[in-house]
């Protein structure tokens, strides 16, 4: 089988009823369904014996997540990708969070439909107008079963300083001096 090695042989020395022998599971790596499976030993004029061991799969499916590009800009959105490493049979649901809802809005939970791997959603940078350096955020998800995924997003400001220029009067002569 693929879930159990197992030696092709074992000698049992004379005058013994048993012989141990070493029997490792291997791991696929792969999420799936746990599997019965079963040893069988027979020797010459000796009555064969067959013995049922359950592999429990302990690879766990996780998420991914993934965006267009690194940044956005306040007021803007970006699609996000929210990919599953296997398809269920039932819709999964995700929670979705941000580390500053305040300033990254995200969906509070995705469903990712039954027999499907991803699903997509939208992230917006909130607008406002406090004049700002750019900001990186993460962006996380988690479902029970699965391994949870984040990813960073930064934020742009766009909101700019403004100078206005004022003189107290807008007609001057070149005798007034300084103003």
């Amino acid at each position: 089988t693929n879930h159990l090695l197992v030696p092709a042989s074992v000698t049992m020395p004379a005058g013994v009823s048993s012989a141990p022998f070493t029997a490792m599971v291997l791991d696929d790596g792969v999420p799936g369904p746990n599997v019965s499976v079963t040893l069988s030993a027979n020797a010459g004029s000796y009555l064969g014996a067959t013995f049922q061991v359950m592999v429990i799969n302990t690879d766990v499916p996780s998420l991914a997540l993934t965006l267009p590009r690194p940044h956005v800009i306040e007021g803007q959105t970006i699609t996000a990708t929210l990919t599953s490493s296997t398809a269920s049979r039932q819709a999964v649901v995700v929670s979705i969070a941000s580390s500053s809802s305040a300033n990254l809005s995200v969906p509070v939970s995705v469903t990712i439909p039954a027999y499907s791997n991803s699903v997509t959603f939208t992230v917006l940078a909130v607008q406002n107008t406090i004049i700002a350096p750019a900001q990186t955020y993460t962006v996380s998800a988690s479902a029970s079963g699965y391994t949870g995924a984040s990813t960073s997003l930064m934020v742009l400001n766009d909101n700019t300083p403004t100078l206005t220029l004022s003189l107290d009067r807008t007609n001057i002569n070149e005798a007034d001096g300084p103003l």
